[in-house]
This record gives C-alpha cells, sequence and structure tokens, in this order.
C-alpha cells in the first residue's frame, strides 16, 4: 500500500494505481493541467483486518466464485455480508495520518514551512477545500484490464476532511456492490485478482462533466465513448 501524489509520476505504478492515476500523473508531468491530488494504491490493505474479517471476506469472494449469473440474491447476500465487515472496520492510524497529511498537501503551497497543525487544518477545511474521492482498478494485468469499463463503482464529490475517512470506506464498499458483484460475475472476472485503488483530487466546480471509456464495454471493441453533462442536459 502506498499514499502517491500525483506530483510523483514516477512512483506510480500501473499494475499498483491503475490506468486513471498513471495517466493523470503523466499528463501532470508533462505540464497538462490536472487537478491536485494523491492516490492510494491497494486501498484494502489500508483497513485494520483482524484474521477472522480476512477469513470472512476471502471466504465471500471464494463463494462468489461459484455463484451463477442470474442467480441475483445469492450475489446480495454476498454483496451484504461483505459489506458488513467494512462497516466494522477502521482504518490503521498510520494510514489515517498520512491521507490526511496528503489531503492537506492538496491545499497548502509546498514553499510554506514550518506551519503549525493547527494552521495547516484551517487552510485545509477552509472554504471551497473539498475533494472528489474517485475508485481505481487494474484486473490482471494491463491487457486483461483493459477488455472492462468498471464504471460500477461509486464516487464521491465535494468531500471534506471531516468527511474523508467514512467517505473513502464507502467507495471501497461500492467494490462490493450488488451492481459491481454482478458486472463481475457477467464479465467471468474474479474478484479476488483485482487491485482496487483510489483517486483523491482536488474538487473542481465546472458547467459540464463526464466520463471517458476506451473500450466499450459491451461489445469490448477498441472504442472511444465518452458521455458529458451540462447545465442545458436532461436529468
Amino acid at each position: 500500500m502506498s499514499v502517491i501524489s500525483l506530483n510523483n509520476y514516477s512512483q506510480i505504478g500501473l499494475s499498483s494505481a491503475g490506468f486513471k492515476i498513471k495517466h493523470l500523473g503523466l499528463l501532470k508531468s508533462k505540464g497538462f493541467e490536472v487537478a491536485d491530488g494523491f492516490a492510494i494504491t491497494d486501498v484494502l490493505s489500508i483497513f485494520a483486518f483482524r484474521q477472522d474479517q480476512v477469513d470472512d471476506l476471502i471466504s465471500n469472494l471464494t463463494e462468489l466464485e461459484t455463484v451463477k449469473k442470474d442467480d441475483i440474491e445469492k450475489m446480495k447476500e454476498i454483496s451484504h455480508n461483505i459489506t458488513n465487515i467494512f462497516e466494522s472496520l477502521q482504518i490503521n492510524e498510520k494510514y489515517r495520518n498520512e491521507i490526511f497529511k496528503h489531503y492537506e498537501d492538496v491545499f497548502i503551497d509546498n514553499e510554506i514551512n514550518g506551519v503549525s497543525a493547527q494552521i495547516r487544518d484551517l487552510i485545509a477545511t477552509g472554504r471551497n477545500k473539498s475533494v472528489i474521492i474517485r475508485p481505481s482498478v487494474l484486473y490482471k494485468n494491463t491487457e486483461e484490464s483493459l477488455s472492462y469499463c468498471f464504471s460500477v463503482f461509486d464516487s464521491k464529490k465535494e468531500i471534506w476532511k471531516g468527511e474523508l475517512i467514512d467517505m473513502i470506506k464507502e467507495v471501497v464498499i461500492s467494490y462490493f456492490s450488488p451492481y459491481a458483484l454482478f458486472y463481475y460475475q457477467t464479465h467471468s472476472i474474479i474478484a479476488k485478482e483485482i487491485n482496487f485503488s483510489i483517486l483523491i483530487q482536488q474538487y473542481l466546480m465546472s458547467d459540464s462533466k463526464g466520463s471517458v471509456c476506451f473500450k466499450n464495454p459491451d461489445s469490448k471493441k477498441e472504442e472511444i465513448i465518452i458521455e458529458t453533462l451540462t447545465p442545458e442536459s436532461p436529468n
């Protein structure tokens, strides 16, 4: 597990961070305007699991591999079991402090030295100091991961420092939602072989938003799909 600034492109590994984070780091290193932020790679490892919780998680993911694609109720049951595991977990204090430090660095000029923890907190929690939390995954390997478009996970926007830890947990739980498990099963994806990461960036107000996939998630053809939403777009 690593917490890595997007400014440190050389430290961002594709196999641990996924395409989204790696490419944003590359764009930033080339001088493109990319919102400041950081990545949490191998995000499941930030949680303070007991051994019995690890065993329960592995047991549920293993059982998922045997579930038929049309057995929605079983997928819901497994999702419920995994959600209960994560809702009872806490993030390791060491990683919590590291995450907060990177959050503050998004909003504090690196040239400011010797600032007290209280002042850092005031700056990082001031007006318009919020972030967006986005999922990023890599499945098995580069070639395999390009075959899928994981649009079934949750993102969280306009998140303040006091909400950060709870919202990270919610994004992680979305990796195991009934919708995500259904996607895994219908696309023959083994959940235990997915590397889960999280991208956290400064939230920027804009008049439009959207998403892009570099491969059609249905046909798996090399087709770029761009979805946009503007204020004039119907809800």
